[in-house]
């Protein structure tokens, strides 16, 4: 591409990285009191989950998604967690989506996607 300069345009490589904690999005960087585990290991067991049993990320979220109405509530989430044999409180999965909820306090697929994406760091190599 060029500049109406007539300089080329070159571009250098992206590199994405978890900013810091906001007040919208804490969940990324929380951790909690000591023998507990922080959203970043949640998410990664349920991901691990998922894959033990078969299923993709976006197949595991339409098997969360109990009542199939393209959402998944804390409820939801506190039963598959359960089958993963990680007991949270329904309090607990509120606080770990709050982040990533509809209006609805519901999480829908692109929340879904936010959240399950938010225990990765993206970097160039």
């Amino acid at each position: 591409m060029r500049r109406a300069s007539g300089k080329h345009i070159t571009s250098s490589p992206i590199t994405l990285k978890r900013k810091p904690a906001s007040r919208t999005n804490t969940s990324t960087t929380r951790s909690v009191g000591v023998g507990k585990r922080s959203d970043k290991d949640i998410i990664l067991l349920l991901h691990n989950h998922f894959h033990k049993i078969g299923k993709s990320n976006v197949a595991g979220f339409h098997w969360m998604d109990k009542e199939g109405n393209g959402a998944v509530t804390s409820g939801e989430l506190v039963k598959i967690l359960k089958e993963a044999g990680i007991s949270i409180t329904n309090a607990r999965a509120k606080e770990l989506i709050s982040g990533y909820v509809t209006l609805e306090s519901v999480m829908d697929i692109p929340g879904y996607i936010r959240f399950m994406a938010s225990a990765y760091t993206y970097k160039d190599d």
